[in-house]
């Protein structure tokens, strides 16, 4: 009776302690730190300017995403452009479905021409 309580308590604890260790890996350890928002002129679409950290030795980039108006900025990289360190992107809606991101300098890590109906267009900072 004693071996089987042992037992239990045991397999209640590697239960418990898998549990941690599993939402611990999948935890995300990045952070999205929102700038601006600009939506749409039809207001369907929102473009969002963020900084985004994923731990001490990555350092901070930032990021454009475009989504609907309809839902939030989850905790993901950006979905039109991420470029390396702390810069001053500018975004401007051409019409409803035309975004304008400007103003941007090297490392570009990912930029996207469109995301779902929007096209998007750049223009990086002139180089010195």
């Amino acid at each position: 009776m004693d071996s089987m309580i042992v037992r239990r308590r045991r397999l209640l604890a590697l239960v418990f302690m898998s549990t941690f260790f599993f939402i611990g890996c999948t935890k995300s350890q990045c952070e999205n730190d929102v700038l601006r928002g600009l939506p749409s002129p039809d207001g369907t679409d929102i473009a969002f300017v963020f900084r985004r950290s994923c731990g001490a030795t990555t350092g901070w980039s930032t990021q454009v995403s475009v989504m609907n108006m309809h839902r939030s900025l989850k905790n993901e990289a950006g979905n039109v452009l991420v470029i390396g360190g702390d810069q001053s992107v500018h975004v401007t809606w051409l019409g409803p479905k035309r975004l304008l991101v400007t103003d941007f300098k090297e490392p570009i890590y990912h930029r996207n021409s469109s995301v779902d109906s929007v096209a998007i267009e750049f223009r990086p900072a002139p180089q010195h």
